[in-house]
């Protein structure tokens, strides 16, 4: 049996908020019936670690890429939709992926309620980086980077993302904290180029100008 596991050892704040707001939302839906993930990639696994920090107990995994059928994540199991679309027993899905449109329709043509018979999480990780890249308030403090800001650890015993503490320290209206998984060096020297011609054009001035790099 092939493991499809992704070792996770951090993970998003906001997602993780949001994946706890969603879950206490609906945790009378899922009482008493049997929990899958639907979505068996890295984000499936970070949900997995989710379910384990809020005690929620997971049967298996939904998954509709036929190679990872018969497979597992640890000790859980990979079904296709397929197979569980005809089982009469209900269960609960948490939908993984996001944008998850597909899989959504898929749920409900089968019957399932959202909300009533799974539920899924937005985080709106993108939207959220464009909206705080257009502030157009006076901050003076701006630290540019990648996931460093907002990742904490699993064996961290507070779930505050470096992000969060910056906020804290310096106050919402004073910083403003770009930071994005992914983006390599050469995107945040473009970055710092629109940013920067962008406050040159409305009359933006910094007291402070504080950039932290990713590392690559």
């Amino acid at each position: 049996m092939k493991d499809f596991s992704w070792p996770i050892s951090a993970f998003n704040e906001t997602e993780f908020r949001k994946f706890v707001s969603k879950a206490e939302e609906n945790s009378a839906s899922m009482r008493g019936r049997e929990v899958y993930i639907f979505g068996s990639g890295i984000r499936g696994c970070c949900f997995l670690k989710f379910c384990e920090i809020k005690k929620i107990e997971v049967t298996g995994f939904i998954d509709n890429d036929p190679n990872k059928e018969g497979g597992c994540i640890g000790r859980y199991r990979i079904h296709s939709f397929e197979v569980m679309a005809k089982r009469k027993e209900p269960y609960y899905v948490i939908v993984s992926p996001e944008n998850a449109e597909e899989i959504v329709r898929q749920l409900t043509g089968n019957g399932l309620m959202q909300g009533k018979d799974f539920f899924s999480v937005e985080a709106g990780l993108y939207d959220e980086f464009v909206k705080k890249f257009f502030r157009k308030d006076g901050y003076s403090c701006l630290f540019l980077g990648d996931c460093i800001f907002s990742q904490v650890g699993i064996k961290d015993e507070r779930y505050d993302s470096f992000e969060k503490m910056l906020y804290d320290e310096f106050g919402r209206d004073k910083a403003n904290v770009l930071g994005m998984h992914g983006m390599p060096i050469r995107t945040f020297y473009h970055l710092v180029r629109l940013f920067f011609s962008k406050c040159m054009r409305g009359g933006v001035e910094f007291q402070r100008r504080l950039f932290w790099p990713s590392i690559q």
